[in-house]
């Protein structure tokens, strides 16, 4: 082997073992990191027309019975929705036992970017029934409802097919550590990230920095921001949410640094950046997820993007107030902060 070869496998064990050491397993860490959130700020309020929370412990099988009803999910939008529509999919198989299945195109995409993407395709064999169409809030309520009064029997007696968006916030965070197993990105995804952090980290004179807490931020304005107004009647979030969630953990941690992704990085260089408030996002959908996984907590805007970033990453979320995803969220892992 030459000279050349051997300094450079060196030096690639050296910058990976470094990313190790600086960004450590997050579920081993973050315990610690939620005695640090004052319990008075983990008690949302609860509406009355949330979905029941689910059981969260134990996994419940479906068996192998050829003939048996299942799921199987709309596979529309971008990575984003993919992603939390495929984990709301396996939440209902992990919570009610359901056989469940996806399409050509969601794994298609999801196999481009995770390991372990191990649902059957809907039309193949044992996945060939014909499908109702109905609501992921209809299903999940039907799912309950039947399994409340039936807990050993199996809850479909015809299969169906779930045809919008679901991204249930309350609904998931109680399986976020079952979920980073789920979804598990691939290798070189993951390693952009980890570079992207450290590079970002480097330039500002951080990277040597032993007791950083690391906050990745998603900013996302672009399609969205007519998406909102026309959806929900809401206005595209100011600089004033953002330095708000920034000071959010200020207060609460000695030396933070936060790592912005963006679909808009001029409009987050004219009012965010900083000395503690750095571009990391890259123009990759997938590395830039990744990123925001890989952080000790996560600030989100609005969208399924920010959410699933946060969801397979650890500590707290910190989200808009005004964000009505999450108005039935009562894990404890998220804050919201103002907008104004």
């Amino acid at each position: 082997m030459s000279n050349l070869k051997v300094v450079t496998i060196v030096v690639t064990t050296c910058l990976l073992s470094l990313l190790i050491y600086i960004y450590p397993d997050i579920s081993a860490v973050e315990n610690n990191l939620r005695q640090q959130i004052s319990p008075e700020e983990r008690t949302p309020e609860s509406p009355t027309n949330c979905l029941p929370l689910p059981n969260a412990t134990t996994e419940k099988s479906p068996g192998k019975n050829c003939t048996m009803p299942f799921a199987v999910m709309f596979d529309g939008g971008r990575l984003g929705n993919q992603m939390c529509q495929y984990l709301s999919l396996l939440l209902l198989r992990k919570e009610y036992g359901i056989k469940i299945a996806i399409r050509t195109k969601m794994k298609k995409i999801l196999t481009s970017y995770f390991e372990n993407v191990w649902v059957p395709l809907n039309g193949s064999k044992c996945f060939a029934q014909h499908t109702q169409p109905i609501s992921f809030h209809e299903m999940y309520k039907k799912l309950f409802t039947f399994s409340e009064g039936n807990p050993q029997a199996y809850p479909l007696s015809e299969s169906y097919f779930i045809s919008n968006y679901p991204c249930p916030v309350d609904l998931l965070l109680p399986w976020r550590e079952k979920f980073r197993e789920d979804l598990v990105f691939k290798p070189k995804i993951l390693e952009k990230a980890r570079k992207k952090i450290h590079s970002s980290l480097e330039a500002a004179g951080f990277a040597v920095w032993a007791d950083l807490t690391v906050v990745t931020v998603h900013v996302r304005r672009t399609d969205y921001i007519n998406h909102m107004k026309s959806r929900y009647g809401l206005a595209p979030l100011t600089k004033v949410y953002f330095h708000r969630a920034f000071d959010y953990f200020r207060e609460r941690f000695e030396h933070p640094v936060f790592l912005i992704t963006t679909d808009d990085r001029k409009w987050c260089e004219k009012h965010l950046l900083g000395p503690d408030v750095l571009y990391a996002g890259s123009k990759e959908p997938s590395v830039d997820i990744a990123l925001l996984s890989q952080g000790n907590h996560t600030i989100v805007s609005f969208g399924t993007f920010g959410f699933v970033g946060a969801l397979l990453g650890g500590g707290m979320i910190v989200h808009p107030e005004n964000n009505p995803t999450y108005n039935c969220e009562v894990s404890g892992v998220t804050r919201s902060v103002p907008i104004s």
